[in-house]
């Protein structure tokens, strides 16, 4: 995690990296150059944690603009550090347990 934990800014497309560098929530920008219908599929979660552009155009208007949008995300992405990594004591017990009784099904 050395260059996550380095860089100032997430910049990229579909990838559970995202959760890693928000160890330290900063800004995330995503690309979709694949002109995806992310907004309600499950797979694309991680595209509501900060700004999707589709042009170059888009991506350089969001970077000049970071400072003004930056902040709108931390919430979220509090939110989806919590919910990908447990920081509470006992959180390796619960997955064992969890993961005993989905295979005792």
């Amino acid at each position: 995690m050395s260059y996550t934990l380095r860089a100032d800014i997430y910049l990229g497309d579909a990838s559970s990296q995202v959760y890693e560098f928000l160890v330290n929530p900063r800004p995330c920008l995503f690309l979709n150059s694949h002109e995806a219908d992310w907004d309600k599929d499950p797979n694309y979660a991680h595209w509501h944690l900060g700004p999707v552009v589709a042009s170059i155009e888009e991506l350089s208007c969001r970077l000049d603009d970071l400072d003004d949008w930056r902040a709108d995300f931390n919430g979220a992405q509090n939110t989806a550090f919590e919910r990908t990594f447990s920081t509470r004591t006992g959180a390796s017990d619960r997955a064992t347990k969890s993961l005993l009784e989905l295979l005792n099904r």
